[in-house]
């Protein structure tokens, strides 16, 4: 049931566009009835309800967890529910893959870009999906004149010879709107557009989505960015625990009354403070953005500090070597380091917890020792052998540090649930004595009783005298668990923001609300 709308916030100018004089079907074009997803132990979606009307750009908010994704790609095609019903039109669909619901007029553009910079603008719109129908050969002036076409009907103000790779990211963020809708598409699925966008870049994505809104487009827009919704939005809901906690209009609410909305509920912290050494000890990680003396970032031993906000998952990858860390310069315990390559920090005393476990961390058809030692086999060999025995010794201690539930370790990773898969990490974490440990959305894919428990082992391991470096959108995780936390943003990474604030306060700092009371 929708919540009540508090009052606006005196002095705000009316957000959102209004839907005054233009038609509305009394027929949702896409509904979702009851709902349900599962995975493993772990339900995501538990009869979700939704309607989306023909016109409308419809925000979908809630933390990390919450079932955005899983909703979006059951929408798509790419996921199957196990209970309930999608309508299209008022009649039930069911899609055997996301090629299905593309032929249906449900198209999605995920955050991450699939283009190829070398091929011209024409060539990624219709990449694998031109044919002539006659011949193997492809017609390129035909090509470039449909992707004229394309564009102009959409008002997408590309040109279909430029490269991709001459193009910037906003411009490449259009484009992939355009391949999207170069078939026939009445709903389309927008994963965090803007993120990564200069503000330049974010009005014209803005312009674009208004445009096929008043083209009557149906638009679901997934958005970290209160700004977004107050831009662009007709409706906005609100995902909480697998759920559609609220559904309203954005011209009846206010920034401030969305926060209260998305808070609400959520656990208080209840941590015990851990002792922080002075301020003139030397962090055991700093981040200095090139040409600035002073540290963006630092976390000393016994410290949680959370990193939320576009390109943060991307930022603990470069710090541990997956990819190149531009912008900043990297100290540990003092000292400026260059990490290349992950085992490079570990050596440096650092650990990555990756975002996605079954895909970066685990090694699912592998047993829960094998996993948890993945890092330790260089120091378990000899010539010849691996001291079994003191692996499992390691592990042994471990699963009892951790209370991972395990009658063999010899189990596959992959029959475990998602909690005791993100024991099986942190115990690999655990096992080489790092200091530093990186943690990419802990949660995800976690029960509340999973996470809890999780939460304890990380603030357990900061009270050891340890650092911990949290990339997460899951507000309400990071207001209990951190100690400060800090937005990246455009201009990078932003001033320290205490948890201690509250959720509310911190949840509108990283969410950058739209106006002012």
């Amino acid at each position: 049931m929708a919540a009540r709308a508090e009052p606006r916030v005196a002095g705000c100018r009316s957000a959102g566009r209004s839907s005054k004089g233009r038609t509305m079907n009394s027929l949702p074009i896409l509904k979702a009835r009851e709902v349900h997803k599962q995975f493993a132990d772990s339900p995501v979606l538990r009869g979700v309800h939704f309607e989306l009307q023909a016109g409308q750009v419809h925000a979908v908010l809630g933390s990390n967890g919450a079932g955005k994704s899983v909703l979006m790609r059951i929408f798509s095609g790419i996921l199957a529910p196990d209970r309930g019903q999608i309508l299209l039109d008022g009649k039930v669909h069911t899609f055997a893959d996301a090629g299905a619901a593309r032929r249906a007029g449900i198209a999605m553009v995920h955050q991450e870009l699939s283009l190829i910079s070398s091929m011209t603008v024409a060539e990624n719109i219709f990449l694998t999906r031109w044919n002539d129908g006659w011949t193997r050969f492809v017609d390129e002036a035909a090509m470039m004149r449909a992707a004229s076409a394309l564009l102009s009907r959409y008002d997408i103000e590309l040109y279909p010879w430029q490269t991709v790779g001459s193009l910037t990211r906003g411009q490449q963020q259009l484009l992939e709107i355009a391949k999207a809708l170069s078939g026939k598409v009445r709903v389309l699925i927008l994963d965090e557009p803007s993120a990564n966008l200069t503000a330049a870049e974010v009005r014209l994505l803005y312009r674009t989505v208004k445009r096929l809104a008043a083209q009557g487009m149906a638009i679901i827009y997934i958005t970290h960015r209160l700004r977004d919704v107050f831009e662009v939005c007709d409706q906005l809901s609100i995902l909480r625990d697998g759920r559609i906690a609220h559904t309203l209009p954005v011209a009846a609410t206010s920034a401030q009354a969305v926060l209260t909305l998305m808070t609400a509920q959520l656990p208080s912290a209840s941590w015990p403070a851990v002792n922080v050494p002075a301020d003139d000890t030397a962090p055991l990680l700093q981040l200095r953005q090139s040409g600035r003396q002073q540290a963006a970032l630092s976390v000393r031993a016994g410290e949680i500090v959370g990193l939320s906000g576009s390109g943060a998952s991307a930022m603990l990858e470069a710090i541990f070597g997956l990819q190149a860390l531009h912008g900043y310069t990297l100290a540990l315990s003092g000292q400026e380091v260059h990490v290349r390559h992950p085992s490079e920090a570990i050596a440096h005393g650092l650990h990555l917890l990756p975002g996605d476990r079954r895909r970066a961390g685990l090694v699912l058809g592998l047993s829960v020792s094998e996993n948890i030692l993945l890092s330790l086999f260089d120091r378990l060999s000899t010539a010849l052998l691996i001291d079994d025995a003191r692996g499992q010794q390691i592990v042994t201690g471990l699963l009892r540090r951790l209370g991972l539930k395990t009658e063999d370790p010899g189990q596959q990773v992959r029959q475990l649930s998602g909690g005791h898969q993100q024991k099986v990490l942190m115990a690999r974490a655990l096992s080489t004595d790092g200091r530093i440990l990186l943690l990419d959305e802990p949660g995800s894919g976690m029960d509340v009783q999973a996470q809890s428990v999780l939460w304890q082992i990380v603030r357990n391991y900061a009270a050891q005298g340890n650092a911990v470096l949290i990339a997460s959108s899951d507000y309400a995780m990071l207001a209990a668990l951190c100690d400060t936390c800090h937005l990246l943003a455009d201009d990078g990474i932003g001033p320290p923001l205490a948890a201690a604030a509250g959720q509310q306060a911190l949840l509108g700092a990283l969410h950058g609300t739209p106006c002012q009371p």
